[in-house]
């Protein structure tokens, strides 16, 4: 069920604080925050169209909408990202071009509540006048429209996103294997299926991917010839989750790779990892490492 769009204009400063609710994971909303795929399908009102969607995701990046309205005039807007978090936090610039003088700050945070995420943007303007401005322009009715286009969007995905699940045999850990990458990643825990007090299998989302974890009470074990891949946006990011799944008992391997303490192979790398394979020298660079270093293969 979905919940209504929460705005907030401080009588005091030139802020304006929303929140909204959505019936999807964090990760999910992320993508669909990030994406320009995603986000041209459901940034603004339905009375307009985008037709230029350009995003590049990292600090110092940038992105630019262009959307056009039913008489043919276009609106762009762009900015530049000041801090990326994934999955959580995204600090960027807001410029709407057809009053550059008018520029804000724009910190969108995404939070696990009750099953879905929450949603909430923080707006700082450079002056109550401006703060205004957007109030006034029909910045409310335009953002519920679009939230409600991506609430089609998450309730389509639901349906259309994946039809094939991954299965990951354990031998008696799939619950707890379920529920520490739910806490690394984000997600929810879908499904347990119990026989008894025993765990069968249980279904979990991760990284806008659904998987199912089953206890076979016996081998095969994971070989290497299946591996999940975590695209992070920073080295803070890659950090955290490469020491997140050695904990308890994993096991690093060579070039961003390293087995959990389940057995479990994964791939910690940057997410402009298909950058640095295109640079011989960074390639070479990344034979030697074990975790990856963003800024070793920049430099390379």
């Amino acid at each position: 069920m979905n919940r209504p769009l929460e705005v907030i204009a401080d009588p005091a400063a030139p802020t304006i604080l929303t929140r909204r609710w959505f019936a999807a994971p964090v990760e999910l909303v992320w993508e669909a925050w990030t994406r320009a795929e995603l986000l041209r399908q459901w940034m603004g009102p339905r009375t307009l169209t985008c037709v230029s969607c350009e995003v590049d995701l990292r600090a110092g990046g940038g992105y630019r909408f262009v959307h056009r309205a039913p008489d043919g005039q276009e609106f762009g807007l762009h900015g530049e990202y000041r801090e990326v978090q994934r999955p959580h936090r995204l600090v960027s610039t807001f410029v709407f071009e057809l009053m550059p003088d008018y520029g804000a700050l724009d910190t969108l945070t995404l939070e696990p509540k009750d099953g879905g995420t929450l949603a909430t943007t923080f707006t700082v303007h450079g002056s109550m006048e401006a703060r205004d401005g957007h109030l006034n322009g029909g910045m409310e009715e335009g953002m519920a429209d679009g939230y409600a286009r991506l609430d089609d969007l998450f309730a389509a995905d639901q349906v259309r996103r994946q039809r094939a699940l991954p299965f990951l045999w354990f031998s008696t850990d799939a619950e707890h294997a379920a529920q520490r990458y739910v806490e690394i990643f984000g997600g929810r825990v879908v499904d347990t299926m119990r026989a008894g007090d025993a765990v069968i299998a249980c279904t979990f989302e991760i990284l806008g991917l659904r998987l199912v974890a089953l206890n076979g009470n016996r081998g095969p074990s994971f070989t290497d010839a299946f591996s999940v891949q975590v695209p992070c946006d920073s080295q803070a990011e890659i950090d955290r989750v490469w020491d997140a799944l050695l904990a308890d008992g994993g096991q690093e391997s060579m070039c961003g790779w390293l087995r959990d303490r389940f057995g479990v192979a994964w791939q910690v790398v940057p997410a402009e990892l298909p950058r640095f394979l295109s640079n011989p020298r960074a390639v070479a660079a990344m034979m030697g490492m074990r975790k990856l270093d963003i800024a070793a293969l920049e430099g390379a």
